[in-house]
């Protein structure tokens, strides 16, 4: 106790191995009372670990200032013990309440972690009283690990910075000179760290794993997301050195490992059955010093031990390799009945050590399949607005990214369904709480920073090699995410405005453009490989839609008032646009002023597409037709309704002559123009080559005929090509063929329209009275 206060009254915060070795051994002699007392089963009220372990030291804090004279001012570790238990842990917590939501405090807040908070909070310095700037301050030094964390640099030569809240604080497991901090980890660490010590040397150096370069062994707390791509980095669920520790001799002198793999080897202990303990712990410890031995192997001991020149797929060969010599070489080495057994096992399971190794795979590949099945479960269910089943099965995987996307797609539903019922306070509050879910994401490396969209051409670094990199998937959900926010901004716009709701439509427009520049700023539309978003065009095609729908609700127009739109139409520039009012007009059920502007705005189909984003004519084509049969509607003569049938089926022939005299050449069935272009020039080709041979017959002969008669030319190269080449036709590059595609596929996208249009049509024809 008197090394632990001394420490914290004495000291400015450089590491000290003794504090952190009596600070272990307190926290794990505690433990030990509170077991022997009966309550190591804590109820809920009972205090957690780290709650009385702060408590015996301020207690034993009194007890020395009462009976040791170099303790009578104690005001420092007095500051410390207040700062470090009841204002840096809790705000940590906070820091990280999206990304570490998932931990338990039992598992953060273990007595080597609390002294490191302690060294953070005595190096922020006097004085004491000022919490604010200290607790800011410990937070920060605490927060230093990222891990393969790609960084894009912009062409403006700017290096750009992981986020705040994506660094962590990893838990150490184990500290030079002071062992392994108590735990349930704690066995099983220093066992791995025995048998590592006495591996070969040549193995070790084979894995570039030198246990005299590790200050630390230590675990990210962040839950392990297999959906990242940095799961397709090899070996990195078991762990890398620390690439931003580094001394000044340039090697890494942090390894971090991952949680899923301690928690596997614990559970197969807890659940030995027959096996011996001792034996389990050992053969947990193998295979935990295995795998640290091959994430050692990817990440090098140092940041100049891969160059750009070494690929992962050279690497994972000799990697395969040490890690087989150190099974068997360990294999060995195990003595009497326990070597029995593995014997055994390893010709029943064809691996050394085969029962611990292919627990783990086993282990992983469950979290693996239960993270996808649940990821998609609350996906399905946010989209159905089922939000606490959503948030249910999001929670069942301890990984930010499902929970924070979950929650903010559950916002976008709740959001539009308040819209459906013109309920705009809640719809204004729930965009407010968008925003703010979508910050706190990619701040948390919840979603894909998007700056890595034009850093990296949404492309994941894996390797310094430069085929090393896969697409990076993560950018099409948030562009995905993006659309969904732009659309139901603009949504709410509109509907705000046909409404009358100047106000709210006002404030809204206002956080729409707040949100356009600061999206903008990410350049996603310079990406070719993507389909970017503008945010400015999505707020202006936004702004000129609410205007009109607010002037046409100004001016109390009746329903097929044509003339209105008329007058309107010529500032519609884009898909959206129109989208956007003919949606609008369907909502307030205007279904003639919505079939007069589908017609025009498929007479413009050449200038503006037919289908972009989520935004599509054939979609609305149908919705209209629908809507025509199956509601009341509002008729063609001043809004009347139309109640009979001929009038509708009337309408609906209407409807279909427009189709195809605006539709022009998308009414017909398309033909691969490259195809009858190359037919073409292949038939013009062979008729000028038969006129040029009739002109060849006459001109026969001379003094050097004789000499070639009854010659057969054979050409050695002749493979059934003409040309130098393999080429049949003329020459087709994959542009021409993109290009191509992309026009067929719009044709043929019309012409499914229309079949569905035609048999909706039928169907209500079959219903027709008899006589029409």
């Amino acid at each position: 106790m008197e090394e632990i206060l001394g420490y914290l009254n004495f000291s400015g915060g450089a590491p000290d191995a003794a504090f952190l070795r009596a600070l272990n051994g307190l926290s794990d002699a505690i433990k030990v009372k509170t077991r022997r007392q009966g309550a190591d089963n804590q109820t809920d009220d009972a205090p957690p670990a780290w709650r009385r372990l702060a408590e015996h030291l301020r207690l034993g804090a009194v007890r020395l200032r009462e009976s040791k004279s170099a303790f009578q001012n104690s005001e420092q570790a007095e500051a410390v013990l207040r700062l470090v238990f009841d204002e840096t842990l809790p705000a940590y917590r906070r820091f990280h309440k999206d990304l570490l939501f998932h931990q338990t405090e039992a598992t953060l807040f273990g007595p080597l972690f609390i002294g490191r908070v302690c060294e953070a909070v005595l190096s922020e310095g006097k004085p004491w009283d000022d919490t604010a700037r200290i607790v800011e301050g410990a937070v920060v030094r605490l927060n230093d690990y990222v891990g393969h964390r790609p960084v894009a640099v912009l062409r403006n030569r700017r290096k750009l910075q992981p986020y705040a809240h994506e660094r962590v604080r990893p838990i150490p497991l184990w500290i030079r000179d002071v062992g392994a901090g108590a735990g349930p980890w704690a066995e099983v660490v220093e066992q791995t760290l025995d048998i590592l010590r006495d591996a070969d040397p040549d193995l070790l150096a084979r894995a570039w794993f030198d246990l005299d370069m590790l200050d630390e062994l230590a675990l990210d707390p962040r839950a392990y997301d297999f959906d990242h791509p940095v799961h397709r980095r090899p070996n990195y669920q078991f762990g890398q050195w620390d690439p931003h520790q580094i001394d000044n001799r340039g090697y890494y002198r942090r390894f971090i490992v991952q949680q899923m793999t301690l928690d596997a080897i614990v559970e197969r202990i807890e659940h030995r059955g027959r096996l011996a303990r001792r034996e389990v712990v050992f053969e947990g410890a193998a295979v935990l010093a295995g795998t640290i031995l091959m994430g050692s192997g990817i990440s090098g001991d140092g940041p100049g031990r891969h160059d750009s020149n070494t690929t992962l797929a050279t690497l994972l060969t000799h990697i395969a390799e040490y890690r087989d010599d150190f099974y068997k070489r360990l294999f060995q080495r195990v003595p009497g009945k326990h070597h029995q057994r593995l014997v055994i096992e390893a010709e029943r399971l064809h691996q050394p050590f085969g029962g611990a190794r292919q627990h783990l795979n086993q282990f992983l590949a469950a979290r693996r399949a239960s993270q996808l099945q649940h990821v998609h479960l609350s996906q399905l269910y946010a989209r159905m607005g089922q939000a606490e089943a959503a948030v249910a099965q999001a929670r069942v995987v301890p990984v930010a990214a499902a929970r924070m996307h979950c929650e903010i797609q559950c916002r976008i539903t709740a959001a539009r369904r308040h819209l459906d019922r013109r309920e705009f306070e809640p719809a204004e509050q729930i965009l407010g709480e968008i925003d703010d879910y979508l910050h706190r994401a990619i701040e948390c490396g919840a979603l894909v920073d998007p700056w890595n969209i034009l850093g990296f051409d949404a492309q994941f670094s894996l390797f310094p090699a430069l085929e090393n990199s896969c697409p990076d998937h993560r950018v099409d959900e948030l562009l995905d995410l993006m659309e969904s926010i732009f659309e139901l901004y603009a949504r709410f716009e509109r509907e705000a405005s046909a409404a009358g709701r100047k106000d709210s439509r006002r404030r809204v427009a206002d956080a729409l453009a707040r949100l356009a520049e600061w999206w903008d700023q990410f350049a996603s539309t310079e990406v070719s490989s993507i389909e970017g978003i503008s945010g400015r065009e999505a707020c202006e095609s936004s702004r000129h839609v609410a205007d009109v729908l607010g002037l046409w609700h100004e001016a109390g127009t009746a329903a097929g008032d044509m003339a209105f739109w008329r007058r309107h139409v010529d500032g519609f520039r884009s898909a959206e646009a129109y989208g956007s009012v003919v949606e609008g007009l369907l909502d307030q059920g205007d279904l003639v002023a919505a079939m007069g502007l589908l017609m025009q705005w498929l007479s413009q189909s050449d200038e503006i597409p037919l289908a972009e984003g989520k935004h599509s004519f054939h979609e609305l084509a149908i919705r209209w037709m629908r809507l025509h049969w199956t509601s009341d509607g509002r008729g063609e003569e001043g809004g009347r309704e139309v109640a009979d049938t001929e009038n509708r089926w009337a309408a609906t022939r209407r409807f279909l002559d427009y189709l195809e005299a605006g539709g022009e050449s998308y009414w017909t069935v398309p033909r691969l123009e490259l195809l009858s272009e190359s037919v073409d020039e292949e038939e013009s080709e062979e008729e000028e080559d038969e006129e040029k041979g009739e002109e060849g017959e006459s001109a026969k002969g001379g003094i050097y005929g004789a000499a070639y008669e009854n010659v057969v030319y054979r050409d050695t190269t002749d493979d059934g090509i003409e040309g130098e080449l393999f080429e049949t036709g003329a020459a087709t590059d994959d542009f021409e063929l993109t290009a191509e595609a992309e026009r067929i596929s719009k044709r043929l996208a019309f012409l499914r329209m229309l079949a569905r249009l035609w048999r909706m049509a039928a169907r209500a024809a079959i219903d027709l009275p008899p006589g029409t």
